[in-house]
């Protein structure tokens, strides 16, 4: 025999979908940071100086030739340097005791998690915004990124880097789509080659952040690349590893504070850094601009 009235999913929906369903908090869609995978580091928390200097120390010209009895010479080192400045960016939320006790969500979790993005957010954004420093630059808002723009960004960055340690390439979303299409069409018969894999793995998908490895240069897609020559976008290469073309200097790491102020009901939660970035070798950046 049925129970007439009992009480059952339908007269719970509301209970059952936020406090047994939707047990974690669903993140908004947001771009990838891929910024300090590009850049070298820099630690002063140990030093007494707020500021960073690089010295470059430039190549002496060829030896001269020396007849016996000559007299010799003497050259100075030439050295140039560049100087990199810390500053604080913090970023902080206010939390009630109903919105701690409101849910079986962890709210307190999710404000920690929001502050440490927005801080990084803010750090991604002075790393990849170095593209509209660079001093190097080739292209156009009008250049479509095809596979022999490809190679000209390759080789021109070749010309002016020498031998780069490592490298690593920062396109737009619409750079990777101009790459991607004429791989596709115009030359689809790399695709039946052994060139075919690793450029549709680099190239094709549909997730940004780190892609793969296209000619030997880990490729980043991220659309905080910034505007470049009025309406382009301003991909670019650097060197990275032991000799970066960029530099995040850090006097204090991400750093976290939660507390209960006397005179409010709640905490403050709040994540804070010391931080600078900087070019310090232009010659290791090339600014590769692109059609939108």
């Amino acid at each position: 025999m049925a129970i007439a009235n009992f009480t059952g999913t339908t007269a719970l929906t509301n209970y059952i979908d936020s406090e047994w369903i939707a047990r974690q908090l669903r993140l908004a869609v947001e771009t990838p940071f891929v910024g300090e995978s590009v850049v070298g580091y820099v630690d002063l928390s140990p030093m007494s100086t707020r500021t960073y200097a690089h010295p470059l120390l430039s190549r002496m010209t060829a030896a001269a030739a020396y007849a016996e009895g000559d007299e010799f010479s003497s050259t100075t080192m030439a050295t140039v340097e560049q100087t990199i400045a810390v500053g604080m960016v913090s970023k902080s939320t206010f939390l009630t005791p109903q919105a701690r006790g409101a849910t079986v969500l962890d709210s307190a979790a999710a404000a920690v998690r929001n502050v440490v993005d927005a801080v990084r957010q803010k750090i991604e954004n002075d790393i990849i915004g170095l593209s509209s420093s660079m001093s190097n630059t080739i292209g156009t808002n009008a250049q479509t990124f095809d596979l022999d723009y490809w190679n000209t960004c390759l080789t021109t960055f070749r010309a002016q880097a020498k031998s780069p340690n490592m490298a690593a390439a920062v396109l737009h979303p619409d750079a990777v789509r101009d790459l991607h299409g004429d791989l596709v069409t115009a030359n689809a018969a790399l695709f039946g080659s052994s060139f075919g894999p690793p450029a549709a793995d680099a190239t094709g998908g549909v997730r940004q952040g780190a892609r793969a490895v296209l000619d030997g240069l880990p490729i980043y897609e991220t659309d905080a690349v910034p505007v470049a020559d009025t309406t382009g976008w301003g991909n670019f290469i650097v060197e990275t590893g032991a000799n970066p073309g960029l530099m995040l200097v850090v006097k204090q790491a991400l750093s976290l504070k939660i507390d209960s102020p006397a005179n409010a009901l709640g905490e403050w939660v709040n994540c804070h850094s010391d931080y600078g970035t900087g070019i310090v070798d232009s010659n290791r950046c090339l600014q590769c601009v692109s059609r939108t």
